[in-house]
């Protein structure tokens, strides 16, 4: 497995009917100027989707949300989504815990699952909008239900809008200071 450094928060296939020959017209803010640049080079970030380890209470505090936030079908779901995202943190504890002595081959092996997970799932919802993006007309668009694809364009378009840079900072202020500890008393956590 390859680590994948250039990690893109908007989808290349949004991008690519606005782009020449994999080329597209990008405007930089702070240097007030317009380039033509690869779609390779745009909405991107190294390492974005990178797994972070949460603490413990950190981790606590996201299940008894979750658990207060809807019937046992979306709970168990969230659950599990959860699970993903502390998949790589739970596999360093245990291995602490087995092998106390550090193993370059190991570490090596989950740092590549902290930075690639998440991108690799992120395509595997990206394949679920390829029908979407595909239809041309209202017509298109009313066979959603008729294909049983309603859940899976609901998701897609919820996956893209959630993992842009300006929603993830929004996330991010949301939580900052205090604010978790007001949201664990309001929802009656601790």
């Amino acid at each position: 497995m390859s680590t994948v450094k250039k990690q893109h928060y908007v989808w290349r296939n949004y991008l690519r009917p606005w782009a020449d020959n994999e080329k597209i017209q990008t405007y930089f803010i702070a240097e007030r100027k317009i380039e033509l640049i690869n779609l390779m080079g745009v909405a991107q970030q190294r390492y974005f989707y990178k797994l972070i380890d949460l603490t413990g209470d950190e981790e606590l505090f996201l299940k008894e949300f979750i658990k207060k936030s809807g019937d046992e079908a979306d709970i168990s779901f969230y659950l599990t989504f959860l699970e993903l995202f502390t998949i790589t943190s739970k596999m360093k504890k245990d291995l602490d815990k087995e092998f106390p002595i550090k193993n370059d081959q190991y570490e090596n092996l989950i740092k590549e699952l902290e930075i690639n997970l998440m991108e690799q799932a992120h395509g595997m919802v990206e394949n679920l909008g390829f029908k979407l993006i595909n239809y041309r007309n209202i017509d298109d668009l009313k066979t959603i239900e008729k294909d049983d694809y309603m859940f899976d364009a609901i998701f897609f378009l919820c996956v893209q809008y959630f993992r842009t840079k300006n929603i993830q900072k929004a996330v991010q202020k949301t939580f900052q200071g205090n604010r978790m500890e007001e949201l664990a008393k309001k929802l009656g956590i601790y």
